[in-house]
């Protein structure tokens, strides 16, 4: 029965913020997209790692179970990365997939025509399927996986994170002129084994805007805690120090969204984490992601960004001195900040031509995520 968006409406929201910044910023623009198609609608936020059975009584009174964001398209989705039910037919709302995306080793074609589903991961994605017809997707990865898997109703969204309401119809910079760098905020890789290469970047940066104002900022923190172990924190400790003495001021950013305002008048981002990323194209800023695996890649093809990488493919040697390239093994990429300095060239040059047709992508892909969260009201 159809719904109207003026209906008092009770949704379940999915999300999986625990400590990254990014996570929440997921679940905040989320909430604020279904907030915008149904004005009214009550929503509810349950933690995705956690068991639902505690909850359905209360679930199965509302009007749908929302999977709002973030890396769900998985093999082991169901039960080791959602345990959800032990019984899915026990959740009797219909299910919704916004903005899920892959979670890809690298952007190689071998890491997305190799990504399978186990078995409960795809009865999973068949009873959202049949519940709702269609699968929001953050990327074309991710739609491709899904075909490959066997699911055609996988539809290109798009990330909640995309979306910034204040900023929708705006497609030039926000705020400055882009030749004027005053502000140059950095990001963390999410693997501790790239850290050198923020420390690179940094130097590499202060050379090339001596006058500029530096941040770095860690959007899951720094010290050691129950998400971050005392190795990984040690390596982030010591690069935080390091960058310190470089005379760049270190922020951490976790447990919750508040901290990405650090990034509002940041006249250029330059780092590893997506979310920094699509927060600051969301802004009207511009911004370059250096890309750990699938997932950055996957927000850049979307927008017609160029792609730098943090990692190589290893070169495995054959008889008779051939060599061929792998895509299992990867090392660093040695060439990282050639490929950073010719990107930011042409940038300049072609007065920020790539940045700007983001802009006016991520506009075109609104009108179909808006579509997509107008669709659920079919089927509740």
């Amino acid at each position: 029965m159809a719904v109207s968006k003026t209906a008092e409406l009770k949704f379940a929201l999915l999300t999986g913020a625990l400590k990254n910044a990014g996570d929440f910023l997921i679940e905040r623009r989320g909430a604020q997209l279904i907030r915008h198609v149904y004005p009214n609608a009550e929503l509810f936020i349950y933690d995705r790692c956690k068991s639902l059975e505690p909850y359905l009584y209360e679930i199965n009174g509302m009007d749908a179970l929302i999977f709002c964001g973030g890396p769900a398209y998985i093999p082991r989705l169901y039960p080791q990365g959602f345990p959800l039910a032990a019984d899915l037919d026990r959740i009797q709302v219909p299910m919704f997939a916004l903005g899920l995306g892959w979670f890809g080793s690298s952007n190689a074609y071998k890491a997305l025509y190799r990504y399978h589903f186990e078995e409960l991961t795809l009865e999973l994605l068949k009873r959202i399927e049949s519940d709702t017809k269609t699968l929001g997707c953050r990327d074309w990865y991710s739609v491709s996986v899904l075909r490959n898997n066997g699911i055609y109703s996988g539809k290109m969204t798009g990330c909640p994170a995309w979306y910034y309401p204040e900023y929708l119809n705006q497609d030039g910079f926000s705020h400055t002129s882009p030749g004027k760098i005053r502000k140059i905020c950095l990001s963390e890789p999410a693997n501790t084994k790239y850290l050198g290469q923020l420390a690179d970047i940094a130097a590499y940066m202060k050379k090339l805007f001596p006058k500029a104002e530096m941040k770095a900022v860690f959007h899951r923190g720094i010290q050691a805690d129950a998400y971050t172990d005392s190795a990984d924190s040690r390596q982030l400790v010591q690069t935080a120090e390091f960058l310190q003495n470089m005379g760049i001021a270190c922020t951490d950013i976790s447990y919750g969204q508040e901290g990405f305002s650090i990034y509002d008048d940041c006249d250029l981002h330059i780092g590893f984490r997506v979310h920094a990323h699509i927060y600051n194209l969301s802004r009207r800023n511009i911004s370059i992601l250096i890309e750990e695996d699938g997932r950055g890649a996957g927000v850049n093809r979307a927008l017609g960004l160029e792609g730098i990488t943090a990692y190589d493919y290893s070169v495995i040697s054959w008889p008779e001195g051939i060599h061929m390239i792998s895509t299992v093994g990867k090392t660093e990429n040695t060439y990282l900040l050639q490929m950073t300095d010719d990107y930011i060239n042409n940038l300049f040059q072609t007065d920020f031509l790539q940045i700007k047709n983001a802009y006016r992508l991520m506009q075109s892909y609104y009108r179909l995520m808006e579509q997509h969260v107008q669709s659920l009201c079919e089927y509740i």
